[in-house]
């Protein structure tokens, strides 16, 4: 039996509200959905049980005991039997065979604090045993507000915004790294911090300037800043205007012009086996092709099948790679950067340099 799926709504994320505030329409959706989830592996769900729409359920012999909810975006896999008064929470990734007792609560957010500590020694670091770094720091900023509710524990928030208020240039305004020396310009990661930081602090200026120098030097046939190369293809522009858009558009709720041919660019890009081929795709290069994607889309629906299809299958490969208190690999391949912290909604909406919707809209004229 095919069942018409509800739009994605809060309660996918917040399974345990659902059987107190469900319309009699949803009620008799969710049982809908769980007699076609039989046909799927589903062999028993109890009593004022739950399992999203939205939640990935492959190959699984999936057992969910009364009164326990499996949320949005929940990757399942093989024999899983989740016990009564339980639930996995948006973003867990559980693979089977498990037997999961009574009253457990399994996700990424109670993770948080484990997470944090193992990338901290006196400041954060973008992996274990690595330098400290001023992205690393912001990055435990955006995660311990998302997941927590404040800042990160490890270091009291007087401190950090003291320490982050200083890096600042006065005359450069620029941000330079933590123990560099070298003089600041825009091609390293000084110019990226006036960003990051910036939204940590929550602090910001006009860029109505920067927007119309950018509009003039932008390519109108690819969309992008910058031309490819032999070596790397689109790859170099595609990074680069990420980062302009993200930075400007984005932050200030302007539309991004020809959104048409942005996407027309990136798409061919993403099909670049270089870069994207079967175990190859790091968080970098996957993120430069999502952003635009998404960012464009908020414009038009042109070749959105085409996205939603290559996003989905990303998502899949991510999802599964998730390492209990330790995060998501920076890559499916080894690199020289083993592991970073997660970044993604994870049943919330991303903090700092990585929300979506606009910092500061209606500010640039």
């Amino acid at each position: 039996m095919q069942v018409d799926r509800l739009p994605d709504g809060e309660l996918d994320f917040l399974p345990w509200l659902f059987w107190s505030r469900a319309t009699d329409e949803q009620r008799d959706g969710q049982q809908a959905w769980q007699q076609e989830l039989r046909s799927r592996g589903l062999e028993r769900a109890g009593e004022r049980s739950f399992v999203s729409y939205l939640a990935a359920v492959y190959e699984a012999e999936l057992t969910v005991g009364h009164d326990s909810f499996i949320a949005a975006h929940v990757y399942l896999t093989s024999d899983v039997d989740l016990g009564d008064h339980s639930r996995l929470n948006p973003y867990a990734v559980v693979r089977g065979p498990v037997r999961i007792g009574d009253g457990v609560r399994i996700g990424a957010r109670e993770q948080a604090g484990s997470l944090l500590d193992r990338y901290w020694t006196d400041a954060f670091v973008n992996q274990p045993g690595g330098a400290p770094t001023v992205r690393a720091t912001c990055d435990a900023v955006e995660i311990a507000d998302l997941l927590l509710g404040g800042p990160p524990p490890q270091e009291p928030a007087r401190e950090l915004t003291r320490r982050l208020a200083a890096r600042q240039d006065p005359g450069a305004g620029l941000i330079p790294e933590l123990g560099e020396t070298t003089p600041l310009g825009l091609d390293g990661p000084s110019a990226y911090h006036v960003l990051c930081v910036g939204c940590s602090l929550d602090r910001h200026g006009p860029q109505a300037t920067q927007l119309g120098w950018l509009m003039t030097r932008r390519d109108r046939w690819s969309g992008l800043w910058g031309m490819p190369s032999v070596h790397e293809g689109r790859r170099q522009p595609v990074n680069g205007s990420y980062r302009l858009t993200r930075g400007t558009f984005a932050q200030f709720g302007v539309n991004v012009p020809r959104p048409e041919a942005t996407i027309d660019t990136v798409l061919p890009h993403a099909q670049d086996g270089r870069f994207f081929a079967e175990g190859r795709g790091t968080a970098c290069d996957v993120l430069d092709v999502v952003h635009p994607l998404w960012l464009c889309g908020q414009q038009t629906r042109h070749r959105r099948p085409e996205v939603q299809n290559w996003v989905g299958e990303r998502l899949d490969s991510t999802l599964s790679r998730w390492h209990p208190e330790a995060g998501f690999p920076f890559s499916p391949a080894p690199t020289t950067r083993s592991e970073h912290q997660p970044s993604g909604a994870l049943g919330y909406r991303p903090r700092g340099v990585h929300r979506p919707e606009p910092a500061w809209p209606g500010e640039v004229p």
